[in-house]
């Protein structure tokens, strides 16, 4: 059909055109930002779900952090343990030596047991210089459990690090026998009872390793756990968000033939117009 009010033809290359331009554009936006979704008018609800996994991502790796730090203050906890185990080992030693009768002189034993008290007030100087960001973690900050929270939701579950005070009067099973005034080696009898004392003290800070070290565990299988959390959320968000370069590429590649050939055959939009004007030139007397 030959019409001359109406450009059919040059309308929709137009319309083509338009729509061929926009595509482009947001192809070029795709590849210069590396995102499908660059608008909420793009994919509202894909832009809603991507932020709502920004959130919970934020999150994650910030409980991740204070699980890290959990964990270096349990470690240091640790560390500091042995050294008085150390020390509590030494007191052994000058306590199964005080024992010697036999071959001992009191003047020996007061030497002895000058190292003894000196060692015993080691283990308080070592409880109470011990610190994580300004919180003592040996002498009674730690006794009734400090909440460490590692997850990433509110009103999840929290991990309680609890660490009993590890002064010299509290090691001995929670308990002052350690700091009694039998408890030296000025002779055999209370040589045996400050042994005994000891050994009370080993045995109770190795319980206190061996909590601490439950602990620790937990903490890093709840960081291990975070640490899966964020890739897997990562890789959800990013299902939505991230532009595939390759496709992209393509369809861009496309996308301009498009647009070229589209602006050529536009050009060509008001040829049959032209042709019907050349007709009336024809029949048109001279």
């Amino acid at each position: 059909m030959a019409i001359v009010n109406t450009n059919f033809n040059y309308f929709f290359g137009l319309k083509q055109l338009l729509n061929v331009s926009g595509q482009l554009s947001s192809s070029i936006e795709k590849l210069t930002t590396g995102y499908k979704v660059n608008t909420a008018a793009q994919n509202p609800s894909g832009k809603a779900i991507a932020a709502m996994y920004s959130a919970q991502i934020g999150g994650t790796r910030m409980a991740s952090l204070n699980a890290q730090d959990a964990s270096s203050l349990v470690q240091s906890a640790y560390s500091s343990l042995d050294k008085i185990h150390e020390v509590l080992l030494r007191m052994r030693e000058l306590s199964l030596r005080a024992m010697n009768d036999a071959a001992l002189t009191n003047a020996d034993r007061q030497t002895l047991n000058s190292e003894f008290v000196s060692l015993r007030n080691e283990i308080t100087y070592i409880a109470s210089r011990t610190m994580f960001n300004n919180k003592y973690m040996l002498s009674g900050d730690f006794a009734g459990g400090k909440n460490a929270y590692i997850s990433p939701y509110a009103g999840a579950s929290k991990m309680t690090i609890v660490i009993p005070t590890m002064t010299a009067n509290k090691i001995a099973g929670g308990n002052a026998y350690l700091m009694s005034a039998n408890a030296t080696l000025s002779s055999m009898g209370k040589a045996s009872f400050a042994l005994a004392q000891v050994d009370v003290s080993i045995e109770y800070l190795s319980s206190v390793q061996l909590s601490l070290g439950v602990q620790s565990q937990r903490i890093n299988y709840a960081i291990n756990d975070l640490s899966a959390m964020e890739v897997n959320m990562s890789a959800a968000k990013s299902n939505i968000t991230d532009a595939d370069m390759a496709s992209e590429v393509a369809m861009f590649a496309k996308l301009q033939i498009l647009s070229q050939m589209g602006a050529s055959v536009l050009a060509h939009g008001n040829d049959l117009q032209a042709r019907i004007v050349g007709l009336l030139d024809y029949f048109t007397p001279s």
